[in-house]
C-alpha cells in the first residue's frame, strides 16, 4: 500500500481543482459585469413599448428603468410617445444587443414554484424577499430566490408531503429548474440552476433570471413595437 497523503501532498493534488474552480468563478465575473453594470459602449437605440398598462397600478416605466439600470444601460431616457412606451439608451456593446435587450427589458419576470404538471402556484412572486446571483461550489452560475416566511412554510410543506418527489420552479410559465424534495432549503432560499450548456450561455441565463425577478414582474404584457438607432448618436456616450 501507498504511504498515506501528506497535508502538503493533499493540496497538491486539489490544486488543479481548485484552480478550474477558480477560473470558472474568474469567467463568471467578468461575463457579469459584462451584462451588469458594465461600461456602455454599444449603439444608442430608441426601443418603443406597448402595454395596456401604462397607466396605473405599478410603473411599467419604473421597473423598465430599474432593469435597464441593473443591465448598465448608458444614458437611458424614458418618455412616452402616442401611448407608448419610449427607451432611448446605449447599448453595453455586444452584437444581438438589438434584440436581446429589448426582448429582455419585455419578460414578465414572474415566479412560481409548483407541483410537477400542476398549474396552480404553491408559491408566486409575492413571497419573494430577495434575488441574487451566487455561484455553487463548482463556479457555476445560479440565481438565488429568498422566501419570506409563508413562502417558505408552503415550500416545507410540500417537500416533506413528497420528500422523494420535486418541485418545479418556473419564470414567467416556463420551467426554469426542477429541485429534489430531499434537499433542505439553505438560508430560506431557492437556488434556481442554470442547467447545462457552455459555461458563458449559463452564465447569461443566471444573470438574466436575476434582473428580470430583481424587482418583481411586470404588472401586464408589454411588447417591442420596434427598435431603431438614434439619429446623429455616437456610441459610447
Amino acid at each position: 500500500m501507498p504511504p498515506p497523503r501528506t497535508p502538503g501532498g493533499n493540496a497538491f493534488m486539489a490544486a488543479p481543482v481548485l484552480f478550474a474552480c477558480g477560473l470558472l468563478v474568474a469567467i463568471g465575473v467578468l461575463l457579469l459585469l459584462t451584462r451588469m453594470g458594465g461600461s456602455a459602449d454599444g449603439e444608442r437605440l430608441e426601443i418603443r413599448f406597448e402595454a395596456p398598462c401604462l397607466s396605473g397600478g405599478i410603473s411599467v416605466g419604473e421597473l423598465i428603468a430599474a432593469r435597464a439600470d441593473a443591465i448598465g444601460l448608458g444614458e437611458p431616457v424614458l418618455t412616452s410617445a402616442g401611448g407608448d412606451l419610449l427607451l432611448t439608451a446605449t447599448m453595453p456593446g455586444a452584437k444581438d444587443d438589438a434584440t436581446t435587450i429589448p426582448a429582455l427589458l419585455a419578460r414578465t419576470g414572474a415566479l412560481s414554484i409548483h407541483r410537477p404538471g400542476d398549474p396552480s402556484a404553491l408559491i408566486t412572486t409575492d413571497r419573494v424577499t430577495r434575488v441574487s446571483l451566487e455561484f455553487d461550489d463548482s463556479g457555476m452560475p445560479l440565481t438565488r430566490v429568498k422566501l419570506d416566511l409563508e413562502g417558505i412554510e408552503a415550500f416545507e410543506a410540500a417537500a416533506k408531503a413528497d420528500s422523494a418527489g420535486s418541485l418545479e420552479i418556473r419564470i414567467d410559465g416556463q420551467t426554469a429548474a426542477v429541485r429534489p424534495n430531499g434537499v433542505p432549503l439553505e438560508d430560506n432560499a431557492v437556488d434556481v440552476i442554470t442547467g447545462d450548456g457552455p459555461t458563458a450561455e449559463r452564465m447569461k441565463r443566471a444573470v438574466d433570471r436575476s434582473i428580470i425577478l430583481r424587482h418583481g414582474p411586470l404588472p401586464c404584457t408589454v411588447r417591442v413595437r420596434s427598435v431603431q438607432p438614434v439619429a446623429g448618436a455616437d456610441a459610447g456616450r
